[in-house]
C-alpha cells in the first residue's frame, strides 16, 4: 500500500466499460483518497441510461463519487485515468497542460487504424501476416468474391463492425448486406483490412500494463475463451514464448514516443516454431482479464500511480492463478438487468454500466447492443481452486436471463494442453 494515495484525487474518464477498475481504485484500504467518475453522456438527447452510469456506487464505496462534467473537478484532480479508446486528444492536451495521465494518448491508434499498424510493424521488423487493405465496402466486395477463407476487420468505427472470418461469398453476402445497411452513405468511405489465417497456430498474449515501454517482470498470461472466460497465470515475463517478448521489444520506441502509460495487451499468434505474429494490439484495459487482474495484483491502485509516473510497473500478487467467467443476458442489449448476489462475493462480481438504487445493482445498457454485461472472477494458489471458486462465485448471481458458459472451462484446458504441445509451459 502506498500512503500517500489518500491524500490523492483521481479523475476517471470512461464509457461505462470499466467502472468497476474506477471502483476498485476507490477501495479505502489501498485506493485513492477520493475517485471522481466520469462517464461521457452527453448528446443532443440524453437518457439515464447514459447519464445514470456511476450512479449509487457511493453507497458501497465513500471515496467514490459520480461526476457529469469533466471539466467542472480540473483544478482538484492529481491523476487521470483513461481506461478505454477514442480519447487521446484530451489525454495528450491533459499532459501539455502539466496533469499526471495514466493512458494510451495517442497510442490508440495502433489498434484503431489496423492499415497503418500493419506497415508500422513492417517498419520496426517484425513479422507480418498476409493482408489487404481495402477503401470500401464495394472495393472490399469485389476482393472476397475471389479470396475465400479470410479473417474481415476495418478501422477506427468498432460499433459498425466486429471483425469476422469469410469463408466464401456465399456464406458472407448477408453479414456484408448488414453491413452496407448498417453504413448506409458511408459504406464506402470504411477502411477495412482482409488478413490470411495463420496455419498451425495458437492465440497468446501478455495482459501487462506498461510505462513508455518498459514493462514489470511478471505479469498475467493464460488463454481466452472469446466472450467465455479467461484462465491466467501470474508468473515470470521471461517464460513467454521469445517471439512475443522479441515483439514487445521492438514496439518499446513507439510506445515511449507515444507517452504510452496504460493497460497493454498485444493479442497475436505464435507457431510451433516460435514465430509470432502480431495480430490486434489492445490499447485499452482487455477484458478479459481487466476483472481479474485488478483483484490479483495486491498493489493495482500504487501500481496505476507508478505508470502514470513514468516509472516501471512493479507488480505483486498473493495468487498464482486466476480465472473469470464472462456474464450474459440477451435482455441486456435494450433493457437494464437486476443482478443479485450475496454480499460476501461483491469483489469478485464485476457489471459493466453499474448503477446502484435502493441497494440494488443494476446493468443499464447503452447504444451498442451486447450480450456480456460484465464477470465473476475466482483466485487462488492452485488453478483447481481458482476454477472451483470462480464458478461457486457465478452459480451465485441471479439476474433476468443471466447465464454464463458452462463449457468454457473444459474449453480452456484444450487450449492450455495445446500450449504444451507448443513448448509454452507457463502453467
Amino acid at each position: 500500500m502506498n500512503p500517500q494515495l489518500k491524500d490523492k484525487t483521481l479523475g476517471f474518464v470512461d464509457f461505462g466499460n470499466y467502472l468497476e477498475v474506477a471502483m476498485r481504485l476507490a477501495r479505502e484500504k489501498d485506493g485513492f483518497g477520493k475517485v471522481l467518475y466520469y462517464c461521457n453522456w452527453q448528446c443532443a438527447y440524453p437518457k439515464y441510461d447514459g447519464h445514470s452510469v456511476g450512479d449509487g456506487i457511493d453507497s458501497i464505496l465513500p471515496n467514490f463519487k459520480h461526476v457529469t462534467s469533466i471539466y467542472d473537478i480540473m483544478p482538484e484532480v492529481d491523476i487521470w485515468v483513461f481506461p478505454d479508446l477514442y480519447m487521446g486528444d484530451i489525454q495528450e492536451w491533459l499532459i501539455e497542460q502539466g496533469h499526471l495521465v495514466f493512458g494510451a494518448v495517442r497510442g490508440e491508434n495502433m489498434e484503431l487504424y489496423r492499415d497503418k499498424m500493419k506497415v508500422h510493424l513492417k517498419e520496426v521488423g517484425l513479422k507480418v501476416n498476409d493482408w489487404t487493405p481495402h477503401d470500401g465496402l464495394d472495393n472490399l466486395r469485389a476482393h472476397l468474391k475471389d479470396h475465400p477463407n479470410l479473417w474481415v476487420k476495418t478501422n477506427k468505427f468498432r460499433g459498425s463492425m466486429e471483425s469476422f472470418l469469410h469463408e466464401d461469398y456465399d456464406m458472407s453476402t448477408p453479414r456484408l448486406d448488414r453491413f452496407e445497411h448498417t453504413l448506409g452513405l458511408f459504406k464506402n468511405r470504411q477502411v477495412f483490412t482482409t488478413e490470411a489465417p495463420i496455419d498451425d497456430s495458437l492465440d497468446f498474449a501478455i495482459d501487462m500494463i506498461t510505462a513508455d515501454g518498459k514493462y514489470p517482470l511478471k505479469a498475467l498470461m493464460g488463454v481466452e475463451q472469446k466472450n467465455a472466460s479467461y484462465v491466467g497465470v501470474f508468473t515470470e515475463l521471461s517464460k513467454a514464448p521469445k517471439g512475443i517478448l522479441e515483439i514487445h521489444d521492438k514496439l518499446t520506441k513507439t510506445l515511449r514516443t507515444y507517452h504510452y502509460r496504460m493497460a497493454l495487451s498485444l493479442e497475436s499468434r505464435i507457431t510451433k516454431d516460435g514465430t509470432a505474429y502480431l495480430l490486434d494490439p489492445c490499447c485499452r484495459f482487455p477484458q478479459p482479464p481487466t476483472s481479474l487482474y485488478i483483484e490479483m495484483y495486491d498493489n493495482f491502485p500504487d501500481l496505476v500511480w507508478q505508470v502514470a509516473n513514468g516509472d516501471t510497473p512493479e507488480i505483486s500478487s498473493k495468487y498464482k492463478y486466476g480465472v473469470q467467467i464472462v456474464l450474459k443476458s440477451e435482455f441486456a442489449k435494450k433493457d437494464f438487468i437486476r443482478v443479485k448476489f450475496p454480499k460476501e462475493i461483491e469483489n469478485y462480481v464485476k457489471i459493466k454500466n453499474l448503477c446502484i438504487e435502493d441497494g440494488m445493482w443494476n446493468y443499464l445498457p447503452q447504444e451498442h447492443d451486447a450480450e456480456e454485461i460484465g464477470g465473476v472472477i475466482g483466485m487462488a494458489n492452485t488453478l483447481k481452486e481458482a476454477k472451483q471458486m470462480c464458478i461457486k462465485n457465478a452459480e451465485q448471481v441471479t439476474g433476468d436471463g443471466l447465464y454464463w458458459e458452462k463449457n468454457a472451462l473444459d474449453a480452456a484446458d484444450e487450449d492450455i494442453a495445446r500450449l504444451v504441445k507448443f513448448g509454452i509451459k507457463i502453467f
